[in-house]
């Protein structure tokens, strides 16, 4: 899977491109210098991410813009969208004015929404994104709908993107620099089933999944701007 870098900013500490982290893993089984332990190290490392996506975490919120179209009833979303967070309504202005309500699949369905004609959408699904990446409202939105809030502010949580070049980092991915450990440990034991040895791979295991549950505890640790003196007290 490539990766579409675009303007992004990029946080500390800089993080080693993917060459460098494959070498770091290769390194693990002594095959820093061997092209095919630094192409399974590769391999590893994406297989990292994959057990990142497994889970939703808060720093994968990202938001897109999505245009309505008048008697139109669904919308694509992103390619690395995961799971909703929200939907704005924006008018002519990009403001917001509103929010549309979301309805897990089964009670979207079983609400009944009749499409036959436009009209004022109020709530909105995601049936299966891994099939169509729809976005699918209440009722298609009628032209009168669509001069006035033209437009609608998507947040959602997304998947991380895998590594496809060697100058590829974490920022170019817009992940923490956080996630690096837990990368190069997760390969490390996923590369020494297949070219290390029984110590290598237990010590790697280890590892990983220690800095597996400190990126959870990072994760859900309170994020506030303001905390009260008694909580000090």
């Amino acid at each position: 899977m490539g990766v579409a870098v675009g303007a992004h900013s990029v946080l500390t500490p800089q993080q080693a491109n993917f060459g460098t982290l494959k070498k770091h893993v290769a390194g693990y089984v002594q095959g820093a210098s061997l092209p095919s332990f630094l192409a399974d190290a590769g391999a590893a490392l994406n297989a990292a991410v994959d057990k990142i996506n497994t889970r939703v975490w808060h720093w994968m919120n990202r938001q897109e813009t999505l245009t309505l179209v008048a008697d139109t009833r669904t919308v694509t979303v992103a390619a690395n969208f995961k799971k909703p967070r929200s939907l704005e309504k924006l008018d002519t202005n990009s403001k917001t004015v509103g929010l549309y309500a979301f309805q897990p699949p089964k009670d979207f369905q079983d609400s009944f929404w009749r499409d036959v004609s436009s009209g004022q959408p109020e709530f909105y699904t995601i049936r299966n994104a891994a099939d169509d990446r729809l976005l699918t409202f209440s009722v298609p939105p009628s032209t009168t709908f669509v001069a006035s809030w033209p437009t609608a502010r998507f947040t959602y949580f997304a998947r991380m993107g895998h590594f496809s070049d060697n100058g590829d980092t974490l920022a170019d991915l817009e992940v923490p620099p956080e996630l690096r450990n837990f990368l190069v440990w997760y390969a490390r034991w996923e590369l020494a089933t297949i070219r290390g040895g029984a110590h290598q791979i237990a010590a790697a295991r280890d590892a990983w999944v220690q800095e597996w549950r400190s990126l959870v505890a990072d994760d859900t640790n309170e994020q506030t701007d303001w905390i009260a003196r008694g909580r000090y007290r």
